[in-house]
């Protein structure tokens, strides 16, 4: 006589299948839960990137501004003093090289050539005047010429700006 099998026999095709189409659905949600985990990670890097960038502007800025105003005080030394401090020239000097880092060759080229140079000239212009004796001819005319001097520093002010200009901004 042939034996029936046990009716367990018939449902452990069907448990196994929907066992594994559980298995289908739960790999399938934690597979779309982790996609979107990545998604979030990559626009949370793609955040910091910028926020790194601009940083890195801001920082860019603060010191290329520190830069502008120790030369447009450094003018402003040289014209009331009418000659150059040694100690501010030192501050000057390095100012100047380190410029060199965050700008370029163009306003390195004006501070250190151009205007130090008319620093240099009302410097000696004074120095000249002040060795010269009191009631003199000459001397009135190196006067007259040291404040012809003294007022075009002082309109480099402006040129000192527009050397300047492309590297005060923030999207440079």
């Amino acid at each position: 006589m042939p034996v029936e099998p046990h009716w367990t026999a018939y449902l452990t095709p069907v448990i196994q299948f929907f066992a594994a189409a559980a298995a289908v659905f739960v790999a399938y949600k934690f597979g779309k839960i982790q996609a979107g985990i990545a998604k979030q990670q990559a626009d949370t890097a793609i955040l910091a990137a910028k926020t790194a960038r601009n940083k890195l502007k801001f920082e860019l800025f603060e010191r290329r501004l520190v830069m502008y105003d120790r030369v447009y005080a450094y003018i402003d030394t040289v014209i009331g003093q009418g000659k150059i401090v040694a100690e501010s020239d030192s501050e000057f000097l390095t100012s100047v090289r380190a410029m060199g880092w965050i700008t370029d060759r163009s306003v390195v080229d004006y501070v250190h050539k151009e205007l130090r140079d008319k620093m240099i000239a009302l410097s000696m212009l004074t120095t000249e005047i002040e060795n010269m004796p009191v009631p003199n001819q000459a001397r009135a005319e190196l006067g007259i010429k040291k404040s012809v001097l003294q007022a075009t520093l002082y309109q480099e002010h402006d040129a000192l700006a527009r050397v300047f200009e492309p590297f005060l901004k923030l999207e440079h």
